[in-house]
């Protein structure tokens, strides 16, 4: 049923007040982005963290993402963003890509096992598709555990 105006007049405000804070953050952030990569010098911003995949230092995986696929290099930086949607706009700079060090043998034989589990899992999932898309086959629907675990009782 159709809610009164004054039950949900508070909600609807406090949406749309989110909804444009949203879009002036977004739209402060690309002017600074445009201003900053005109005259860097003029930035103001936080100092320098380095950051890898799996050294996130806690930002958000959506900043990760654009600071490493920042088109810079050993020498050169390069000015980049993120939208965090809700949570706001984020301009980055990267100084530079640091080559990554030698991992040790223990560290190096544990990525070598994570690839191949990866390996295999993909593989397994492409084989399921295939045979799916191949026997016209289709999952109507997933059992869940507790439904099956209470069965067994």
């Amino acid at each position: 049923q159709q809610r009164p105006l004054a039950e949900v007049k508070n909600d609807v405000r406090e949406r749309l007040v989110q909804q444009r804070a949203i879009a002036l953050a977004q739209a402060e952030g690309k002017a600074k982005l445009a201003a900053w990569q005109a005259a860097p010098a003029s930035a103001a911003l936080r100092p320098p963290v380095v950051l890898a995949r799996n050294q996130p230092q806690g930002v958000p995986p959506a900043v990760l993402k654009a600071a490493l696929s920042a088109p810079a290099g050993a020498d050169t930086a390069a000015w980049t963003s993120a939208d965090l949607g809700k949570d706001g706009f984020v301009v980055l700079r990267v100084n530079h890509v640091l080559a990554r060090a030698e991992p040790d043998a223990a560290q190096a034989r544990q990525e070598r096992e994570q690839l191949a589990q990866l390996l295999a899992r993909t593989e397994s999932q492409a084989y399921l598709a295939q045979l799916r898309a191949h026997l016209k086959a289709q999952v109507l629907a997933k059992k869940s555990t507790d439904a099956a675990s209470d069965a067994g009782k």
